[in-house]
């Protein structure tokens, strides 16, 4: 028995050190060619919120921020396109599909019209967007979708985008938070930070490998 639990102290101080976890994020990062696609839809899977003491403050998670940033940045390039929010279920405390809804005001708060917005409220995973989003008015499998997440989210979710629509263009966001500084010595110490990130990063690759089984 004392084997299991240094056996899992050694995993878990592992997955803790930052340039592992640095490592395991790169992992899932693919080079993406430039493309000259003009969308018809940019798709944004939601990348969580956290909730407030009341319903004005509650705030979206900094994943999330940065994917609706970089998709209002390509919408003003591609003012034509629909944006379409995708994800969240119902909150178990809020009782409603609080996130979309805080991805559609912070776009709209920074230029783009209401009648360019859309929330995929019924989606609850990434499996369940491109599906949710084939079944708005006006879009089928033919529609050019230009797909926004997080870089170490893409390869997951071009894979799904790619099961039910004929021309997806990733476009992923900067990266999140891996650290160049090879030689900084923080990089080596434990962190619970690195901690939930490797367990993030992990967590993604075997969706991605029950995705492809399923």
């Amino acid at each position: 028995m004392i084997y299991v639990v240094i056996s899992l102290l050694s995993i878990i101080c592992f997955l803790s050190i930052p340039m592992i976890s640095d490592i395991i994020e790169e992992s899932l990062f693919l080079d993406f060619p430039v493309s000259q696609l003009r969308p018809d839809v940019i798709a944004v899977p939601a990348g969580g919120y956290k909730i407030g003491f009341s319903l004005d403050q509650d705030v979206m998670g900094t994943e999330t921020i940065l994917r609706v940033l970089t998709a209002i940045k390509l919408w003003k390039k591609y003012p034509d396109a629909m944006m379409v929010m995708s994800g969240g279920g119902v909150d178990k405390i809020r009782k409603s599909k609080r996130q979309t809804d805080l991805m559609m005001e912070f776009a709209y708060n920074y230029g783009v019209p209401k009648d360019k917005l859309i929330a995929d409220k019924l989606s609850l995973n990434t499996l369940e967007h491109p599906q949710r989003i084939l079944e708005l008015p006006s879009i089928d499998k033919h529609t050019k979708i230009l797909l926004v997440t997080s870089g170490w989210h893409m390869r997951r979710a071009l894979f799904s985008f790619n099961q039910y629509f004929d021309e997806v263009c990733p476009s992923p966001i900067s990266v999140s938070g891996v650290n160049n500084s090879i030689f900084a010595i923080q990089r080596f110490i434990p962190h619970p930070g690195a901690l939930s990130k490797s367990t993030t990063m992990l967590h993604e690759w075997i969706g991605l490998l029950w995705y492809k089984i399923k």
